[in-house]
């Protein structure tokens, strides 16, 4: 009983999600009241409140249910990295931008907003800490296979991950700056971190 019970709770959570997805992306992040929500997912007002205590924290659930594909592109490139470090970095970061730029561009700047307020966003923080390990992982693994040296892959994966990050929240914040220029500027950064800024 118990089982059939967390299912349909995890079923009404996800009912929730997707319907507010779909609100939010129509409507926008501010106009849908937590009584427009409740209507769209078929549940009570009461049941919203239940499952999320504000609008902010079902927004932040969404954002939580579309980041996890971006977890889930890092992975395929992870189980098949190939024998080229800067290549696999880059395709592992292609898959990264490409699932990022996947989500609604609102819901991106109020998640970036709330990681930089007084409280920390877990949403946020823990989408940064997954991409860090897997770029980690990818790092460690060629480093074991010899393909590069070891002894230096945790600060290769801060500063690879500081370009991407860097990268993206310049295009936040600049016009005219599309998915291809951001590509091809993290795609340089790579290769410089891999190359080094005196090759000439």
């Amino acid at each position: 009983m118990s089982g059939r019970r967390e299912r349909k709770k995890q079923e009404t959570r996800d009912q929730i999600i997707r319907s507010a997805e779909a609100l939010f992306a129509e409507r926008g992040l501010q106009e849908p009241t937590m009584e427009d929500l409740a209507a769209a997912a078929d549940v009570a007002v009461a049941t919203l409140y239940n499952y999320f205590g504000s609008k902010l924290a079902l927004q932040m659930a969404v954002f939580a249910a579309e980041t996890a594909d971006i977890v889930a592109r890092g992975a395929v490139v992870g189980a098949h990295p190939g024998d080229d470090p800067e290549e696999a970095v880059g395709r592992l970061f292609d898959a990264y931008i490409d699932g990022i730029l996947a989500i609604d561009p609102r819901l991106l700047v109020e998640a970036i907003k709330r990681g930089f307020g007084d409280e920390l966003s877990p949403e946020l923080v823990g989408l940064d800490l997954q991409m860090m390990q897997q770029l980690g992982d990818l790092l460690r693994g060629f480093a074991r296979r010899g393909l590069i040296a070891s002894d230096h892959v945790e600060d290769g994966v801060f500063l690879l991950y500081s370009a991407l990050i860097t990268v993206l929240l310049f295009f936040m914040t600049m016009d005219g700056f599309g998915p291809d220029e951001i590509r091809a500027q993290v795609r340089r950064l790579v290769a410089a971190a891999f190359r080094g800024l005196d090759e000439s």
